[in-house]
Formats: structure tokens, C-alpha cells, sequence
């Protein structure tokens, strides 16, 4: 058979996503753009550049405003459903309305200086920023058609919000900006062992069992084995992040051994904003449930029918098989207009707020600055500080804090860290100075 050119007609049309057309925006306060790294943060100056852009994020579309945007709405059309985040400065008040919810993604804005860059561009080959902040999205799926999203102009934010930012991420079979492929084993990327794992929240928790033990494949209704809401049943949660994005095949679940305890049905939400319900039978019997065309960077179970009220929970495993890019834009050539505009080169910009220390000490919840002797051995002076690796939040320990964001040396440092946001639930790594 001699080789031959296949016909549109017979191309599967939905694995084409439908190209994202954004407009009706006001052109005098938003600019609409393609995310890149080291690229000009707003519309009106060249003075600001963003950098840790979370890597789903990049290619996507995206409207830039001014550095203070004075407008009480954010408003424009959109042809497909998406999934719209918006970042804030992570310092100012949250002017987003109740429904958009907090997002595991952060970047960061730097700010520069011309006439110091050329300076520092004759002295040295390192480039310093002025100033930087973090920014936090917030995430809210819209269906096609006009968007409207108010803003709250009250205390700091009263004469404008300054540092919006809003990115497009196209809700279709692909979940990104741009076509995925996803293939390989089918791996169990909900354990905290595994290396897909990122994290979990849940909303609440009694008797210590929090939601990375209804995570850890061990399936029983005992202490650290499962997840046990307090006091919850309909509305409880537990969401479980992953290390990027994701082909789900199925997940298993097991209800509690207790039946007032049992759940009679679940819904499951993505981060394409889909949602899905699956009913449960009344008994503690693992059950499994096949999952297609879903892709996501993570699964929020919320528990949304009941055989009875206590403490309702359970226990959770997820599979699924990893997706990369088809677009390379880690080892793409790409010089932003940011890095452009300000007359430097790609190779002269790391990412801030990365860790690069070489030594890391592990503490538990005990352990404070005053009764530890692991920072015996360092000499630490008034700029020196250490990379501290904690194993849990510590937020139902017994152990004690002193202080709001700058805490005494007799505080617990992990509970310290997770009361000033700086580690998750599960534990993470802080900086202590």
C-alpha cells in the first residue's frame, strides 16, 4: 500500500482544543499576553519582571494591568471554559469575592532600577533587584461567554489593587495551554511516599488522623490509618496535590468501619474544574472507580451524602500515569521582553526563592531555638541562617508559641512555621534566621 496524506475529515476532532479568544476587556487598562519567564509584569512599566512562574503556567494567555488597577470589576468574554487565575500580592488584603479559592501556585515580581543596572551591569556580571514579592493565585472556572469578577477597593486596596495578574488555563481534554502527552505505568500518586506526591489539606481532623494517613494506602479504620474528619459529614474535604500533571485511571476508596461514621456518596473535583460524583455502599468494603479523560495537577473528595454524622473520613488511593509538555519550555531559546527591555541576558537571572543550601537539619515538634542543641555545631552570626526540614505542621501538638510572624526563641519552630504560613499541614522546609 503506497503511503498517503490523511484527510482533515478523518482527524479525531477532540483531541484539537479549541483556541482560546478573549475579548470585550478595556484595551486602556489590560494588555493580553503569553505567560514567559523574566517578562514584563505590567502593562504600564518596564521597571517590573516576574520570575518562578509554575511551569503549567507557561505559553498560557494572560491579561497584564497597570501597576495599580482603580476599577471595582474585572470584566471580559471568553469563548471556551476556563479556569482563571488570578494572582495578588501575597502582603495585601484579598480583594477576590469568597469564591475563588487559594491555589497551590506562588511566583515572584522583582523590581529594578534603570540607572543602577547600568552600574551594576560595568561593575559586576550579577544583576540585584530593588525589591520583590511574592504573589499567590486564586482560581475560579468560568463557562464560556462574558466574566465579570468584582473587586473589593477597601482599606490597603481602597485607592487600587496593585499586582493583579490573570492567567487562562483552557478547561478541555488536554488541561493545559498546550497538548500533553501522558503515558507510561499507571502509578499510585496519592501515597506521600511517592514521588508524584505533593501534598494534602483537609478540612478538619480528629484523633490525629489527618489526611495524609487516609492517604497512605494502608486502607484500615485504626489510629494513623485513615482520615477522620471532626465532628463533619456532609461538606468535610480532603484535597491531595500532585507533582504536576496528571492522566487519571481510577481511585480506590474505603469507607469507616463505624456506620454512623459512613459515607453515602463523594464528589470529586480537578483542577480543570470538573467535578464528579460517585455513590458508596454502606460497608467498609474497598471499592474501586475508573476514571477517564481527566487530567489534573490535583483531587478535592468532598463528601456530599451520609449514612450517619460523627466523624466521618475514610481512606483514599489515587492512580494515574504522568503528562510532560509537548512544548520544551525549560530548554527553550526564548529571551523575554522584560530581559530585553532592561538590556540584560536569560543567563544572567536565576529564579529567587529557590533553596540551594547544602545542609538541612530535621527537627520535630518539640524542639525550640532555646532547648535544641542541633544549631550547637554552626556559627551563626546576625546575617547567618540555617534550612530547617520539619516532619510535621506540629498544629495539634502541646508544644507552646510565642509571637505573630517573629516568634521567641522558646516557641516551637514547626509550629512556629506553619502558624506564619510558611509550611504546609504535612510539614516542609523553613528558613530560620
Amino acid at each position: 500500500m503506497e503511503e498517503a496524506i490523511i484527510s482533515k475529515q478523518y482527524l479525531f476532532s477532540k483531541n484539537l482544543p479549541k483556541p482560546l479568544k478573549i475579548t470585550n476587556y478595556d484595551s486602556d487598562l489590560m494588555v493580553k499576553k503569553m505567560v514567559y519567564e523574566n517578562d514584563l509584569y505590567f502593562k504600564d512599566s518596564d521597571s517590573y519582571i516576574m520570575q518562578d512562574i509554575p511551569t503549567q503556567f507557561l505559553g498560557s494567555k494572560c491579561l497584564k494591568f497597570p501597576i495599580k488597577y482603580s476599577k471595582d470589576k474585572i470584566k471580559f468574554t471568553i469563548n471556551t471554559a476556563q479556569m482563571v487565575y488570578l494572582a495578588v500580592l501575597s502582603h495585601y488584603p484579598n480583594p477576590l469575592p469568597e469564591e475563588f479559592l487559594k491555589s497551590e501556585f506562588k511566583m515572584s515580581i522583582l523590581e529594578f532600577d534603570h540607572t543602577q543596572l547600568k552600574r551594576q551591569k560595568k561593575s559586576s556580571k550579577k544583576v540585584t533587584a530593588e525589591k520583590s514579592g511574592v504573589l499567590v493565585f486564586y482560581e475560579k472556572f468560568f463557562p464560556p461567554g462574558l466574566v465579570e469578577i468584582p473587586l473589593k477597593l477597601t482599606g490597603a486596596n481602597s485607592s487600587g489593587v496593585p499586582g493583579l495578574f490573570l492567567i487562562f488555563r483552557v478547561n478541555n481534554f488536554f488541561g493545559g495551554a498546550y497538548p500533553d502527552s501522558c503515558g507510561g505505568h499507571e502509578e499510585h500518586i496519592s501515597n506521600p511516599t511517592s514521588k508524584y506526591y505533593k501534598g494534602c489539606t483537609e478540612s478538619s481532623v480528629s484523633n490525629g488522623n489527618r489526611c495524609e494517613f487516609g492517604l497512605n494506602g494502608k486502607m484500615k479504620d485504626k489510629y494513623r490509618q485513615i482520615w477522620s474528619s471532626k465532628a463533619e459529614g456532609i461538606g468535610a474535604w480532603i484535597k491531595v496535590v500532585f507533582k504536576g500533571l496528571f492522566y487519571l485511571t481510577r481511585f480506590e476508596f474505603k469507607n469507616r468501619s463505624n456506620i454512623s461514621e459512613r459515607n453515602s456518596k463523594i464528589q470529586l473535583e480537578f483542577s480543570s474544574g470538573e467535578k464528579r460524583e460517585f455513590n458508596l455502599k454502606n460497608d467498609d468494603e474497598l471499592e474501586n472507580f475508573e476514571l477517564g479523560n481527566i487530567k489534573t495537577e490535583y483531587v478535592i473528595f468532598t463528601i456530599i451524602g451520609v449514612y450517619g454524622t460523627v466523624n466521618n473520613g475514610g481512606s483514599f488511593n489515587v492512580f494515574g500515569v504522568k503528562c510532560s509538555s509537548l512544548v520544551d519550555f525549560e530548554h527553550n531559546e526564548i529571551e523575554a521582553t522584560g530581559i530585553k527591555k532592561l538590556g540584560l541576558s536569560l543567563k544572567e537571572f536565576k529564579p529567587i526563592f529557590h533553596l540551594t543550601h547544602k545542609n538541612t537539619i530535621t527537627i520535630d515538634c518539640k524542639e525550640t531555638l532555646q532547648s535544641t542543641k542541633k544549631f550547637d555545631h554552626l556559627k551563626l552570626n546576625k546575617k547567618g541562617h540555617v534550612l530547617i526540614k520539619c516532619l510535621d505542621s506540629c498544629k495539634e501538638s502541646k508544644v507552646n508559641i510565642f509571637g505573630n510572624g517573629i516568634y521567641s526563641k522558646n516557641s516551637g519552630i514547626c509550629k512556629a512555621a506553619f502558624h506564619s504560613e510558611k509550611i504546609s499541614a504535612t510539614g516542609g522546609f523553613v528558613i530560620i534566621f
